[in-house]
């Protein structure tokens, strides 16, 4: 989903961010490899990140304006639908909150 998302949200001024808090660089690395990830992707090997947004587990999705605030979170897997409404969100700069994908 966020590899469709990125292909076409990329061309409209949209920034996706791989953050990589779980698996070792090989690790991660075949994972993108092997799933055509293609958008840009870092490792925080000290959580911080996570621990700053407050993220409660994996996976999570933030969606941030150009000015640097946090609009919209998704819990849980994104959807078509959560990906739409957050993107947006972080275009437009309206605080949508927390939305709740499928879990599992």
């Amino acid at each position: 989903m966020l590899k469709r998302g990125w292909g076409r949200d990329s061309r409209r001024g949209v920034l996706y961010l791989g953050l990589n808090v779980q698996d070792l660089t090989d690790g991660a690395r075949n994972f993108l490899r092997e799933f055509g990830i293609n958008y840009p992707t870092i490792r925080d090997q000290q959580n911080t990140a996570p621990v700053a947004y407050g993220a409660i587990g994996i996976p999570e999705t933030y969606f941030i304006d150009r000015r640097g605030r946090v609009v919209g979170h998704i819990v849980g897997k994104v959807t078509p639908r959560t990906l739409a409404t957050g993107v947006q969100a972080a275009r437009t700069g309206q605080v949508i909150g927390i939305l709740r994908g499928p879990v599992g």
